[in-house]
């Protein structure tokens, strides 16, 4: 925004279908996506893999197991989750059909920041991404534990925008910031 004074942005938090039908309707010019859909009218632009892991206080019984995870591991706890519109819970429904497991969540919602409140206050367990409570992590109040289905390791966060769409250049400048910050963010430097 200082590189383009007068340019106005408006950021919204979505699920990955919501995101996914902004940028197609055209409504979006970029979208950051854990796992957007195969589809022809998306291109992405950068991805990065990114696990589903159990998130938890370091107190947690969880935390005391000192392995990776099977779902089932999860059953005797509370939990929280996002909505089925995000690419998060599309994969840990398919993880759940491959253990033949179903896991009760206290709470599903579509906010990280409430995901983040409900590891960090010691409720339960949350299954997420580390960047979707990053500031709980940063604050070493939450730990992230990893799972053994391999089907948690196989989601990614894309950048991602409609084919074929020309970004102007104060947007396609934008793109190259995420981009360029996230890989950052995700390499540690």
């Amino acid at each position: 925004m200082l590189a383009h004074p007068g340019i106005t942005v408006d950021l919204s938090v979505g699920s990955t279908d919501e995101i996914v039908q902004r940028i197609v309707d055209g409504r979006a010019h970029i979208g950051l996506v854990f796992q957007p859909p195969k589809d022809a009218r998306l291109r992405c632009h950068h991805a990065h893999p990114m696990p589903i892991q159990t998130q938890v206080l370091a107190s947690h019984p969880l935390a005391q197991l000192g392995r990776p995870l099977d779902l089932q591991d999860l059953l005797p706890y509370p939990g929280a989750t996002l909505h089925r519109t995000f690419g998060v819970r599309q994969h840990i429904e398919a993880a759940e059909i491959s253990e033949g497991v179903r896991l009760q969540s206290l709470l599903t919602t579509s906010s990280f920041n409430a995901l983040g409140h409900f590891a960090a206050a010691g409720l339960g367990y949350v299954l997420c991404t580390r960047l979707a409570l990053w500031n709980q992590l940063n604050e070493a109040r939450v730990m992230s534990l990893p799972m053994k289905n391999p089907l948690l390791y196989q989601g990614e966060i894309q950048t991602v925008s409609r084919q074929g769409r020309v970004l102007s250049p104060p947007a396609a400048r934008l793109l190259r910031q995420i981009a360029g910050d996230f890989s950052a963010l995700m390499t540690g430097e």
